[in-house]
């Protein structure tokens, strides 16, 4: 074990993923549930630890990601496909509603006209054909 004292003035590496696994897994209440904010307050409190001894913390973001986070990334990745599908799906929908809504929209604009002149629909659409 290093003393902190023996730290004073030297750049430390941290991996970071590593002690917010460690704080995750030892910040707990009595009935075992995590701590609010249980990262910040444990990275706070071991940085200030680190900087009241001299230390100079470098944080390292870098590697293989842990298995336990792994399982979190896979579900995540899954949800999200499940969700972009669902948009997909929903966008699809959306476009045929307005496709149905225009079709509708010109075949009564056109019913429409034809009854304003007077004359039945057979009879209009076929004067139409003549010219």
């Amino acid at each position: 074990p290093v003393k902190p004292e023996d730290l004073e003035g030297k750049r430390l590496a941290i991996d970071t993923s590593l002690w917010l696994q460690q704080i995750l897994k030892g910040y707990r209440n009595e009935s075992g549930g995590l701590v609010p904010n249980a990262h910040l307050v444990g990275l706070f409190r071991r940085i200030c630890k680190l900087l009241y001894y001299g230390a100079r913390p470098i944080f390292v973001f870098d590697g293989k990601t842990p298995a336990i986070k792994q399982r979190t990334v896979i579900a995540r990745r899954r949800q999200q496909r499940k969700q972009s599908d669902q948009l997909k799906r929903v966008a699809e929908k959306l476009l045929l509603m307005q496709l149905h809504s225009k079709q509708k929209q010109k075949l009564g604009d056109s019913v429409t006209g034809s009854q304003s002149s007077g004359a039945p629909l057979a009879q209009a659409t076929s004067s139409s054909q003549r010219e």
